[in-house]
């Protein structure tokens, strides 16, 4: 029998499984036998969609890949852009063709603008590649999509003025998180993902961490703090969550998984940060500013380019002693910033 119930006083007892292709399917958690009934049926839907070939199997592979070696804001972005194809995913992808790709992103791109279109193709051409790559393609259609023309907007480097204007609307806490990712030039992902063990006071530098795409593997660099860190980190302990290996801890995480310290690492807020700027009477930037501005002042201050790539993390160096070698000059360098 394909529905069945458990046992017990359960407040949702039906579950069902079947055999798929030697191997069993098992799905818990439906409070009636209908619920269990309909998932069971769009179950061996999406299997067999994705077992024949179609579109839906090469999107599963690649959001697959991208979960196992990107990063998440990657594959949230990506999948967001996917889900936009379902009416492809029971195609079968040898049946999707470059005209059939081109119309669309050409509508993307009426509808949403050129650099949006680009997007979707990349993403699009990375679904068709890993079919190409475990041969199960011969081409990749894409290839053919020529990428629209864009302005490419130079970076935009926020005044000091500006950055103290947002920091003096900012509450003691955000203030403190905003100063760290500025006065440090991380990527904001790297202090949303800081841990206290990170943190060395004694010799006054941080380790940064960032996963790069290719591997999915940690890199780390040491980065100097200047003075406004130190006092940065002093209000950060003083609202340390308990338990939480985190300098930042997420509130929205603390009550999703209460049980998982591990879990509460801080949240990506761009709403919180340009409602910021627009208060402040500000142009409205992003994070990554902050990091322009950090690097601006430091070329400014004639700090060695070295010195200054080392800060950013733009070097490929892996090694412990590379990161304590590094950590000597850039110290003279972050003072530039005082």
């Amino acid at each position: 029998m394909a529905v069945l119930t458990k046992k017990g006083n359960v407040s949702k007892p039906y579950f069902f499984k079947f055999v798929h292709r030697g191997k069993q399917v098992r799905k818990f958690g439906f409070a009636t036998e209908e619920e269990a009934l309909l998932a069971q049926a769009r179950e061996r839907e999406r299997l067999a969609a994705y077992n024949s070939g179609t579109f839906a199997m090469l999107v599963e592979q690649r959001l697959g890949e991208i979960r196992a070696y990107s990063t998440r804001l990657w594959f949230v972005n990506s999948r967001g852009i996917l889900e936009q194809y379902k009416d492809w995913y029971k195609l079968p992808a040898c049946e999707i063709t470059p005209i059939m790709i081109r119309d669309r992103v050409m509508q993307v791109a009426a509808d949403k603008g050129n650099s949006v279109a680009n997007r979707h193709i990349v993403v699009l051409k990375s679904c068709f590649a890993v079919a190409v790559r475990d041969e199960e393609l011969d081409r990749n259609p894409v290839n053919r999509i020529k990428k629209f023309p864009t302005k490419k907007a130079r970076k935009f480097v926020p005044s000091k003025d500006s950055i103290e204007a947002i920091l003096g609307l900012a509450t003691e806490l955000d203030r403190a998180y905003l100063t760290i990712i500025w006065l440090t030039a991380a990527r904001v992902r790297e202090i949303n993902n800081l841990r206290w063990e990170d943190v060395d006071l004694d010799r006054n530098a941080l380790t940064l961490w960032t996963k790069k795409k290719s591997g999915g593997d940690n890199k780390a660099r040491r980065v100097y703090m200047v003075g406004k860190v130190v006092d940065a980190l002093a209000v950060a302990a003083k609202y340390r969550v308990e338990n939480s290996p985190w300098v930042f801890s997420s509130e929205e995480k603390m009550r999703l998984y209460p049980l998982s310290p591990d879990r509460w690492n801080y949240d990506y807020r761009d709403k919180f940060f340009h409602t910021l700027c627009r208060r402040a009477g500000v142009t409205v930037f992003s994070y990554h500013a902050l990091r322009h501005h950090t690097a601006s002042a430091l070329d400014q201050a004639g700090v060695p380019i070295t010195s200054i790539q080392a800060i950013l993390g733009h070097e490929k160096a892996t090694t412990t002693n590379d990161y304590l070698h590094e950590l000597g000059r850039s110290s003279d360098a972050m003072r530039a910033l005082e």
